[in-house]
């Protein structure tokens, strides 16, 4: 048996006009009052008993007529009602029976009130043709489905080594930290793809049964962004080294380069040195020189109060006797056995065994541990935590910790702001100018010299109009980025001296007693101390 559910139609006898209710097959539906009711108004048949027609409807089992009134029934016409989902995706016809004398739909009626709907894409005339063949009333038929817009991605690109090299230094069963296996440089063969782009997929349209279409999401293409000594594949998908070396990414670029060796000390015999690469230096860097390298700058002596500048990592074997002016600043990270009236600057983490009397910055962590692992005086600063066995000393010397906000981004703020102030008090003293010269001109005139004056000093008013615009639009954009490092934390593995300022995300609180194996975060806009 098939399942269909109940319905009814208008029925024209001697007495008036009478509804049959024909009940369901199998699994089908029975009747539904509402629904008899709307088709009784829609097609203005008359009043009749609703309580009366509600009652038998809840009872009938068999076919069963019911006398609505006793006037002539009307000729209704086989009808469809179509009802548009809300999303516009999908559309649902639903027939109903013609009375004794009514008309029944065709093909072509069905497709008028379909397009009368406004229904232009995706008509199922399949499900058209089986209704015709198999009148089922009261019975939703799917008769258009629209076509869901599939969304593409932007391309990717895959770089195939290490772009941001965090191996931090191992350490030795006694707890002193093995300076020569790094492991941190990104060794490449001639030949060695470096990177390879998956390309974008731009999605496909949607439409509705509107017939309204639907763009997908523009998706980005991508572009390898390289050095010398690297070159793209035909197809365009592939990044290939032409000779062995070091591949790095800088920012958004990756280079393939060789390694300059030094064989002794940076000094008068070399001069200066930069270099698009990696250095390695022998010996010593001498105070008053320099080294200015792209990737990775490796010492293996002393840098006494020298400049050295890297895109990649710093790596000294021994450490830094800065003299108060000696400077590093790498792009990654930078590890030292000590560091020593130095400034320094690192875009990724710090690690050394000591750290006295020195500016210290570092986007990512301060590691300070080995045998003596201990930071005195100076001013410490990392974006996530600052970590050692000893923070200032008995002596009670002087000494900044601070975490938990991008040093580099905090710097970038406070000069945007002093900037800032700088133009608009020039801008508001040029203002008086053009007043005080606007006055004069307005009741006694002015000369030609004092006119030029003016006319400079409306033009920089409006130059400094346009440079304080983009000042500020620069600095709300870094406002975004200084948000704060809710695990930022300063950790103590074995004493805290007092004379120690603390700073966690801008929030002091200056050190009056010894605290030992402890870590100092930020709860409540206050500074406070917790076991480990």
């Amino acid at each position: 048996m098939q399942d269909r559910n109940g319905y009814f139609k208008i029925i024209n006898k001697p007495d008036g006009t009478y509804i049959r209710i024909i009940p369901p097959d199998g699994n089908g539906r029975p009747v539904r009052f509402e629904e008899v009711t709307r088709y009784i108004e829609s097609n203005r048949i008359g009043e009749y008993n609703q309580q009366a027609l509600s009652k038998i409807l809840k009872t009938a089992r068999t076919m069963t007529d019911i006398r609505l009134n006793s006037m002539d029934a009307p000729v209704v016409d086989e009808t469809v009602k179509i009802l548009v989902s809300e999303d516009k995706m999908r559309a649902v016809a639903r027939f109903y029976p013609p009375s004794d004398d009514g008309k029944d739909l065709n093909y072509q009626s069905i497709i008028d009130a379909i397009e009368a709907c406004g229904i232009r894409y995706g008509i199922d005339k399949e499900n058209i043709d089986n209704y015709i063949s198999n009148r089922l009333y009261c019975t939703d038929y799917i008769i258009a489905n629209g076509k869901n817009v599939r969304e593409g991605h932007d391309a990717k690109l895959i770089y195939n080594f290490n772009t941001n090299p965090n191996t931090k230094p191992k350490h030795n069963e006694d707890g002193t930290v093995n300076w020569h296996q790094l492991d941190i440089i990104n060794h490449v063969k001639a030949g060695t793809v470096v990177a390879t782009i998956i390309p974008e997929d731009q999605g496909e349209e949607g439409i509705n049964v509107l017939g309204i279409v639907t763009k997908p999401k523009k998706v980005q293409k991508k572009n390898f962004k390289y050095g010398k000594n690297l070159y793209v594949s035909e197809d365009g998908l592939n990044l290939i080294t032409e000779i062995s070396g070091h591949v790095s990414l800088e920012t958004d670029k990756v280079f393939v380069s060789n390694t300059y060796q030094v064989p002794a000390d940076v000094d008068n015999s070399t001069g200066d040195i930069e270099y698009d690469g990696n250095v390695i230096v022998t010996g010593n860097v001498i105070a008053g020189f320099s080294i200015k390298a792209t990737g990775d700058i490796i010492v293996n002596g002393v840098v006494e109060g020298a400049n050295l500048e890297a895109g990649g990592q710093i790596i000294l074997q021994r450490g830094v006797q800065g003299m108060s002016k000696g400077r590093l600043k790498a792009g990654g990270n930078i590890v030292s056995k000590f560091m020593e009236n130095a400034n320094v600057v690192s875009g990724g983490f710090i690690e050394a065994e000591a750290i006295l009397h020195s500016n210290i910055t570092a986007k990512s962590d301060i590691v300070v541990s080995g045998k003596k692992g201990l930071i005195i005086g100076g001013y410490i600063r990392s974006g996530t935590m600052i970590e050692a066995k000893t923070i200032g000393n008995m002596m009670e010397t002087a000494t900044i910790v601070e975490v938990g906000i991008d040093p580099a981004v905090k710097d970038k703020v406070n000069r945007l702001r002093i900037k800032m102030q700088e133009e608009s008090e020039e801008k508001f003293k040029l203002k008086q100018v053009i007043t005080l010269l606007q006055k004069k001109q307005q009741n006694e005139g002015i000369s030609e010299e004092k006119l030029k004056k003016l006319q400079a000093a409306t033009k920089q008013v409006i130059v400094l109009d346009q440079a304080l615009k983009a000042l500020r639009k620069d600095y709300d954009e870094l406002l975004t980025e200084l948000d704060e490092k809710e695990d930022a934390c300063i950790r103590v593995t074995g004493t805290i001296y007092p004379g120690t300022k603390i700073i966690v995300s801008d929030v002091n609180r200056y050190l009056k007693t010894q605290e030992n194996y402890c870590k100092f975060v930020k709860e409540a806009e206050e500074v406070v101390r917790k076991p480990l």
